[in-house]
């Protein structure tokens, strides 16, 4: 019993929630993802002091091993059920069939999830991604992740959060 006493008071719990800024122009729900394709920036504002490329975000930090980051980032739907992501180094395609992606009302919804076992513990992760616009014409990313874990494979964690990023329009 002392056992399970002492294992929850080990057990961790975090969450950070970023609201939207009050000094950025109001986001508003796009008439259809469509007017949410271009080019932006890959360097963007964030809503607390970490900076976020907009690849970053997109490829849920896989290609963080990049050698020069890229300018800028590409938005397009070359065919239905298709969404793709470009820079000056390669793409990613996230596919709507399979659950990467989806449009709602005008919000581009991105989805990735992972897990597996490592050297300090075993962890699940699970992230959402909202692309919409603002008054601007800037992109607004708002990030909702969500993740557990054991460390040391004995202690249970839960982090949790949201972030806001925005990226200014941009020619390739």
């Amino acid at each position: 019993m002392r056992a399970c006493g002492a294992l929850l008071l080990l057990a961790g719990c975090a969450r950070e929630v970023h609201q939207y800024p009050h000094v950025w122009p109001q986001a508003f729900q796009a008439r259809d993802c469509a007017s949410l394709l271009g080019t932006y920036e890959n360097e963007g504002e964030g809503s607390g002091l970490r900076k976020e490329s907009l690849v970053g975000i997109l490829d849920f930090e896989r290609l963080r091993a990049r050698e020069r980051p890229a300018r800028w980032v590409g938005l397009s739907m070359p065919a239905g059920g298709l969404l793709e992501v470009r820079d000056p180094v390669g793409r990613l395609r996230f596919v709507a069939e399979r659950g990467e992606f989806g449009c709602d009302q005008g919000t581009l919804r991105v989805w990735y999830s992972d897990g597996g076992a490592g050297d300090v513990g075993v962890a699940w992760g699970w992230v959402t991604v909202d692309l919409t616009k603002d008054a601007d014409g800037w992109l607004v990313v708002r990030i909702d992740e969500k993740s557990l874990a054991l460390l040391g494979y004995v202690i249970p964690a839960h982090i949790s959060g949201t972030r806001w990023y925005r990226f200014r329009p941009t020619a390739p």
